[in-house]
């Protein structure tokens, strides 16, 4: 008889022991804030490095085709990697350089270097990044990368440079 009623008293008090005492916040199925809890999005470090962003994305620089402002598969893989690296560093503001290479004149390349990083732009706005905190830049043929082989095709590019 006292084996039986050990058998039932001790879980039944095991049991009881497990509810008791304990505040409302632990009553959470899975992996969820009690109502009312603060959870942060995304961590945001103090201090944006651009050894981050280069570690993160590989590359501040995309390329476009000759006479073009329309991004390449290789270039949305690339802003991809730095769209995400800014999405979780909010606070850092950024500017999209476009440049052309020399085949055209000075105007002309300004306005292909304007819509290049306005390209660049709009597919980081696409991605969720406010667009007050791009800064759009254009040098045309102005600041080219001198290229050991005399390849031109470097500067049909734009440039993320982080403020």
């Amino acid at each position: 008889m006292r084996s039986k009623f050990l058998a039932i008293i001790v879980p039944s008090l095991a049991l009881a022991g497990c509810v008791g005492g304990m505040d409302d916040d632990y009553y959470v199925a899975g992996p969820v804030a009690p109502p009312g809890k603060y959870i942060p999005e995304v961590y945001v470090p103090d201090i944006a490095l651009d050894e981050d962003f280069f570690a993160a994305a590989g590359t501040n620089t995309v390329f476009f085709d000759t006479d073009e402002s329309v991004l390449t598969p290789q270039s949305r893989d690339v802003l991809e990697r730095q769209a995400l690296w800014l999405i979780t560093h909010r606070d850092v503001n950024f500017k999209v350089e476009g440049h052309a290479d020399e085949r055209a004149t000075s105007t002309y390349n300004l306005g292909l270097g304007r819509r290049r990083a306005e390209a660049v732009k709009d597919f980081f706005v696409s991605k969720g990044i406010r667009a007050e905190r791009i800064t759009v830049v254009t040098f045309g043929e102005e600041s080219p990368v001198i290229d050991k082989f005399g390849d031109i095709q470097v500067n049909r590019r734009a440039v993320t440079v982080l403020d």
